[in-house]
């Protein structure tokens, strides 16, 4: 029996805003949420291997990758080409869509997933990933130590730089039934500690350039995908995690 959950839906976002951020809480909230499905293949492996991201820059890849993720930068083509979509094509899917507010609920989706992948909670994850993608996360955990595991946690006062890297719509005909899909590529820099390092300004200024700070900060990538259907609910759903290191070795 299929579930639905609203943690990314309507006009307010509301049930995420409300998700508790301890890690005792949030399995309750999730019990009570609900999960809506789409059917979007996404692999997920494990890497060790240095390798590039498509910016040239080389990253040490963490136990949770999705194919075809791996971004730290915005690309200029793609702002002008988001800019577009989310000025013209989104308010025909959906009127009441803003960026601004999902970026809200995204980061603090990133939250709580992060947080359950981190605890090794699979279950849970299942109310906001789609399952297949939580099954192959699982795999590539296999092995990793604790330290590795919990270092996958992201708090959001921690998350110093995001933004939507790519967004894309498809628009295709099943029987009788149009379907609109929006799919959001969101790229976080993640800095252990930095919501309270933030706070000092010489802190931040000595770390800025240090490489110390290059070797902390942890690069996400999660994938946002909603479906629509005429007269049918529709919710948010990810279906793409990654989250990798810079790797300092030559």
């Amino acid at each position: 029996m299929s579930k639905r959950i609203g943690f990314l839906s309507g006009r307010t976002l509301s049930l995420v805003s409300r998700l508790p951020q301890r890690a005792a809480a949030v399995p309750n909230a999730l019990r009570a949420a609900n999960l809506h499905r789409n059917q979007i293949p996404c692999s997920v492996h494990f890497q060790q291997r240095r390798n590039y991201s498509e910016d040239g820059e080389p990253k040490a890849t963490m136990p949770t990758t999705s194919s075809g993720m791996g971004h730290i930068w915005p690309s200029p083509f793609k702002m002008v080409k988001n800019f577009m979509i989310t000025r013209f094509i989104l308010p025909r899917i959906d009127p009441d869509f803003s960026l601004p507010e999902f970026m809200n609920g995204a980061k603090k989706a990133i939250e709580v997933i992060s947080l359950l992948m981190s605890q090794g909670d699979y279950a849970a994850m299942e109310n906001f990933v789609e399952p297949i993608v939580v099954a192959s996360i699982k795999d590539s955990l296999k092995g990793t130590s604790l330290r590795e595991q919990q270092e996958l946690a992201v708090d959001i006062p921690d998350i110093m730089v995001s933004f939507p890297y790519s967004i894309e719509t498809l628009f295709r005909t099943e029987g009788a039934e149009m379907q609109r899909r929006i799919d959001i590529l969101v790229v976080c820099h993640v800095l252990k500690g930095w919501g309270i390092t933030k706070e000092n300004q010489d802190v931040v200024v000595e770390l800025r350039d240090s490489e110390e700070m290059r070797r902390k900060v942890q690069f996400v990538n999660y994938q946002f995908t909603r479906t629509y259907v005429e007269a049918k609910e529709s919710s948010w759903l990810v279906t793409g995690v990654h989250h990798f290191k810079p790797n300092m070795e030559e």
